[in-house]
């Protein structure tokens, strides 16, 4: 077999093979790799490997690299692989999209691997619609990435759930981010023992910890620490909520340059802020206005603007776009304050012609080259579209808020987008709300019934439709503890007595369990007497 094919099937010798330096995976938990050994040994490989040709007439594993350890462990001379001519970068950009698709990859290694995409030039939300999950997941995904190695040890060990993690994540400052996870951390006994469990707190108090306690660095405030005029309090240096300044009252907080007082902090920031503004440059003050340029409630921008301190992946020396733009184009900086940081943003629409205006002509050189005229139409319809999506959702937002509609066909919309987008978790649903067939019948025509089933609803029982419908199944151990409160806020509001009816079922549960017993027990002892 020789490495000249460029795309062909072939059964490799394991000895030839060679893992790839660059594979995503890090970390391979024994419990499954000695289940894939089980099933290699018994079935073999059914899967083929993914190989390149290198050097020295081995082959390096560009996707299968668990397959290939089983089956090594497997005692498999050989195994069936897809040989592939692939450059460097192209082989290492396959393997982060084969790992970040994985359904059990590690959270760190997902994280990692979403991270290592993001440096290819990819966007949150081309991984989102590559991977069919929202950019919010993948936004706080990545913030694992820069965790200090303490977290990521709590985070691998499975003491510090996910959600968690990423709460810390979103913390600036690393000395803060190891404090946090002291505070996230809660010890229990072990039963009767003498021995004690590591824990952590419930998701939302472990939320409520962050936006209390860490996120009021004074190293990265956006304005001047010394500048006494922009609060009553003056300047930082002397402000007695300084934690350097009053170590008797806040000596358990980490640092002495932590502000501890978050309502004068946000008063200096929205103070420095509007007095950029008052000179000229624009900048994003409500929260409305930040919110549409972080989407995704973590430190990372819409796709419509760039951080002008990442590197421009156009630029053959990987330069700063601050480095690139000229001081004249720079007057169409966006500037905002989120997760403690000064942002300075460009819009993205605008990057080409500021580019070109400070004497750059990579990216136009790089459209000029594209071969495809099919793709350059691709891009600028892609582009198109987005925008156009952009500007009906501003303008329904606005809208929608002033809009003078009866409150019939409010809750007629909210019925039928409620159908929309929940149809295939609304079965029991339906059966509580006026359908009196077969679950087969809803299989087949659920839409149809579903939308009859509204038509003839009153208002009030659409209202009891969609909220029915939205918040049934929070009743569950599974659901996050944000979604159980709400749900039990509304089992309150509308006097749900939700332990009363537990207490029932049950009851009636292990009756009949007990009745089912007994009957089943009678015979049994009349046989043995006979």
């Amino acid at each position: 077999m020789t490495a000249a094919a460029v795309h062909h099937s072939a059964t490799i010798p394991l000895a030839q093979l060679r893992e790839s330096p660059f594979n995503p995976r890090k970390q391979y938990l024994d419990d499954d790799m000695g289940e894939l050994q089980a099933s290699i040994a018994e079935h073999g490989v059914v899967q083929p490997i993914l190989v390149r040709p290198i050097a020295d007439g081995t082959f390096e594993i560009v996707a299968g690299h668990r397959r290939s350890r089983a089956a090594m462990a497997a005692k498999l001379t050989d195994i069936p692989a897809t040989v592939r001519e692939l450059t460097d970068a192209e082989a290492r950009q396959l393997q982060l999209i084969e790992n970040a698709q994985r359904v059990d990859l590690l959270p760190l290694d997902e994280a990692e691997a979403y991270a290592a995409l993001v440096e290819t030039g990819m966007t949150i939300r081309d991984l989102a619609k590559m991977l069919s999950r929202k950019p919010s997941d993948i936004a706080a995904r990545l913030t694992l990435v820069h965790l200090p190695q303490v977290v990521k040890a709590a985070l691998a060990s499975g003491v510090l759930p996910p959600d968690h993690a990423e709460l810390i994540g979103r913390i600036p400052d690393e000395a803060l981010q190891v404090e946090a996870l002291r505070r996230f951390t809660t010890e229990h006994p072990l039963g009767d023992t003498t021995k004690r469990v590591k824990g952590v707190v419930p998701l939302a108090v472990a939320k409520r910890i962050v936006e209390a306690e860490f996120m009021t660095v004074l190293a990265h405030a956006p304005f001047d620490p010394e500048d006494a005029t922009l609060s009553p309090l003056g300047k930082c240096s002397t402000c007695p909520a300084r934690s350097g300044n009053n170590r008797d009252l806040f000596g358990d907080v980490r640092g002495k340059n932590v502000c501890t007082n978050l309502a004068d902090f946000r008063l200096k920031v929205t103070n420095y802020l509007t007095r950029l503004r008052d000179e000229g440059f624009t900048v994003l003050l409500s929260p409305a206005e930040i919110r549409e340029a972080f989407p995704y409630n973590t430190a990372y921008p819409s796709d419509r603007y760039l951080d002008l301190d990442r590197p421009c992946h156009d630029d053959p020396k990987r330069r700063t776009y601050d480095a690139l733009l000229s001081d004249e184009t720079k007057k169409s900086i966006v500037y905002t304050f989120v997760a403690c940081r000064l942002w300075r943003l460009f819009p993205r629409d605008l990057l080409s012609p500021a580019l070109e205006a400070s004497g750059h002509t990579f990216l136009k050189k790089r459209m000029e080259r594209t071969p495809d005229p099919a793709q350059r139409e691709l891009r600028l319809q892609q582009r198109i579209e987005r925008s156009v999506r952009t500007a009906v959702a501003t303008d329904f937002s606005q809208k929608v808020a002033r809009a003078k509609v009866p409150q019939s066909e409010w809750i007629d919309l909210l019925a039928r987008a409620m159908l929309e987008d929940r149809a295939w978790t609304i079965d029991d649903v339906l059966l509580r709300h006026g359908f009196d067939g077969k679950r087969e019948d809803l299989q087949r025509s659920r839409h149809k019934i579903a939308k009859g089933l509204i038509d003839k609803m009153s208002d009030v029982e659409k209202r009891s439709f969609v909220l029915d419908a939205m918040i049934s199944g929070w009743n569950s151990s599974q659901t996050s503890e944000g979604k159980r409160v709400v749900f039990k806020q509304a089992m309150a509001l509308f006097g749900i007595d939700v332990r009363g009816i537990d207490k029932r079922v049950r009851s009636a549960i292990v009756e009949k369990a007990r009745v089912r017993e007994k009957s089943t027990a009678q015979p049994a002892r009349a046989v043995a007497t006979r």
